[in-house]
C-alpha cells in the first residue's frame, strides 16, 4: 500500500461455525483503522464492496482514503454484525511511492568480497552485460560513464575462458 494514496483493502470473511467464507455479507462489515499503533476511528468507506460471491466467496473489499493511509504502519480491523463471522485485521506497511524505483540510483558497487545493497547489486548485473572490456586475461567492468573501472575480474584463459574470480 502507497503512503498517503488511496487505495483497496480486501478482507475475508469466514463462517466460524461452518469454517466456510461467508457471502452476503458486506452491510454487516464495518472496520475501523489504526496509524502506527495508535487508535484511529471508522474507516471511510462504511461497508466494504463484495467482489464475486461465486467465484471470490468471502472476498471483501474496502477503499481507504490517502489521509487514512499517512502512515508508516496501517491497520485495519474489520467486524460483523452477523453472528459467527470472523474476519482477520489487516496489518499494511506502506511504501512511499517512490520506492517503486521512480528515482534515479547512485551508482555504486561492493567492494571485493563485501555483500552488495541491492542498487549495488543492480549496477553490477547491469554493467556486467553493457560496459566492459577484456585484454588478455583481465575483464574490466566499466561504470555508466563508458571509461571508469568499476570492477576487475580474472579469467582462467586469455582465448577461451571458462571462469572469472573479482579481483578488484
Amino acid at each position: 500500500m502507497f503512503k498517503n494514496t488511496a487505495g483497496k483493502i480486501i478482507v475475508y470473511a469466514i463462517d466460524s461455525t461452518t469454517g466456510l467464507p461467508k457471502t452476503g455479507d458486506a452491510a454487516n462489515i464495518t472496520a475501523h483503522y489504526s496509524q502506527d499503533g495508535v487508535a484511529g476511528g471508522a474507516i471511510t468507506d462504511t461497508n466494504p464492496t463484495e467482489i464475486d460471491a461465486t467465484n471470490l466467496k468471502g472476498q471483501y473489499v474496502f477503499d481507504n482514503t490517502g489521509a487514512e493511509a499517512n502512515c508508516d504502519l496501517f491497520t485495519l480491523s474489520p467486524v460483523s454484525a452477523t453472528a459467527s463471522i470472523t474476519l482477520d485485521p489487516a496489518i499494511i506497511y506502506t511504501v512511499k511511492p517512490d520506492a517503486t524505483m521512480t528515482t534515479q540510483m547512485t551508482e555504486g558497487y561492493a567492494a571485493d568480497g563485501v555483500a552488495p545493497t541491492p542498487t549495488q547489486a543492480l549496477f553490477r548485473i547491469m554493467q556486467n552485460i553493457c560496459e566492459f572490456s577484456i585484454s588478455g586475461v583481465t575483464l574490466t567492468t566499466k561504470k555508466i560513464d563508458k571509461s571508469t573501472q568499476a570492477e576487475a575480474y580474472e579469467l582462467n584463459d586469455p582465448t577461451k575462458p571458462t571462469q572469472r574470480t573479482r579481483s578488484s
